[in-house]
C-alpha cells in the first residue's frame, strides 16, 4: 500500500508504478505460433489468434491471463472443436486444460515465470449456454495512457491490496464511466483533461465514486468526494456500457472493505 500512496503524490510518480504493474513478459512467440499452427490444421488455414481482454486493451497487469481469441473465418466452432484442440496440445506436450468457455494453456515466460493464455473461439456456439459475449475488444483504451494507468492501478489496488473480488471488467468500465466527462476535477476545479496527462486524477475520481475515496493511510478514515460531478455511461463510440448498478456494488463492496481493513490491528 505504502507504493501506491507515495505514487499518488504526483503524476510522474504515478506513471511510473502503473507501469511498474505490466506483465514483464508475454507468453513464448514460439506457443502462440504451435497453437495457430495446430489450429489451423484442424479448422483451416485462415485461423488465427487475436489478443483479447486487457492484453489487447493494454489495462493488464502482474498476473492477468493473457486472454486470446481463435478466429474461425467461415466456420463455426463447438465444444468438441476445442476439445479436440486441447487433446491435439496436449499430445504435442502443452500443458492445456479446457474450462467451461475458455481453453488454458499453461506456460513458463522468459523469467520462469507461470503464465496461462485462455483461449475461446470468436464463433463459438457453445458459449450461449453460459451466457457469454464474445466481441473484440473495445477501443476505448487504445493509445490512452490515462485510461490505461489508472485502470491498472485501481485492478491492483481493489483486487490485490483490498483483496476485492471484483472482475477486471467491470473496474475498467468504472474508470470509462469516470471519464465520460470532457474535463477533470483538481482540488474543486474543473480542468481540462490535458493538466491530467498520466491518469492520475482519474485514478483518485474513480475511487471516489466506486465508494472510498483515494487510497488511505492505515488509521485513517476513508474520504468521500461529493463534489465530483456524476459520470455518465461511455458513449456508443467506445462499444462499451456500464449500469449505475455497478458503481452502486463497487460502492458496497469496496467500502465495507476499506473500513474492515482499518479497524484490523497493526501488525
Amino acid at each position: 500500500m505504502e507504493a501506491l500512496l507515495v505514487a499518488t503524490q504526483s503524476q510522474g510518480r504515478f506513471q511510473q508504478y502503473a507501469q511498474s504493474l505490466k506483465p514483464r513478459n508475454g507468453p513464448p512467440a514460439e506457443l502462440v505460433a504451435g497453437i495457430t499452427d495446430t489450429a489451423r490444421r484442424i479448422f483451416s488455414d485462415r485461423a488465427r489468434l487475436t489478443r483479447a481482454g486487457s492484453t489487447k486493451k493494454h489495462t493488464d497487469i502482474i498476473g492477468s491471463d493473457f486472454d486470446y481469441h481463435l478466429v474461425t473465418p467461415g466456420r463455426d466452432v463447438g465444444r468438441h472443436d476445442m476439445e479436440s484442440l486441447e487433446r491435439t496440445l496436449c499430445r504435442s506436450g502443452n500443458d492445456a486444460k479446457m474450462g467451461p468457455t475458455a481453453l488454458k494453456v499453461r506456460f513458463l515466460d522468459a523469467d520462469r515465470m507461470e503464465g496461462s493464455l485462455d483461449i475461446v473461439p470468436r464463433s463459438g456456439t457453445y458459449l450461449d449456454d453460459g451466457g457469454v459475449v464474445v466481441e473484440p475488444a473495445s477501443p476505448a483504451f487504445y493509445n490512452d495512457i490515462r485510461r490505461q494507468n489508472a485502470a491498472r492501478a485501481l485492478k491492483y489496488y481493489v483486487k490485490h491490496l483490498l483483496n476485492v473480488h471484483v472482475r477486471s471488467y467491470e473496474l475498467e468500465m468504472a474508470v470509462l464511466a469516470e471519464d465520460s466527462l470532457p474535463f477533470v476535477v483538481v482540488n474543486g476545479q474543473r480542468l481540462p483533461r490535458n493538466a491530467d496527462p498520466h491518469g492520475l486524477y482519474l485514478f483518485k475520481d474513480t475511487c471516489a465514486r466506486i465508494g472510498h475515496g483515494i487510497p488511505i493511510a492505515r488509521g485513517q478514515p476513508p474520504t468521500i468526494d461529493h463534489d465530483i460531478p456524476i459520470a455518465q455511461e461511455p458513449t456508443s463510440t467506445t462499444g462499451d456500457g456500464m449500469g449505475v448498478w455497478v458503481l452502486v456494488v463497487f460502492g458496497a463492496l469496496l467500502l465495507v472493505k476499506a473500513v474492515t481493513s482499518l479497524a484490523a490491528p497493526s501488525p
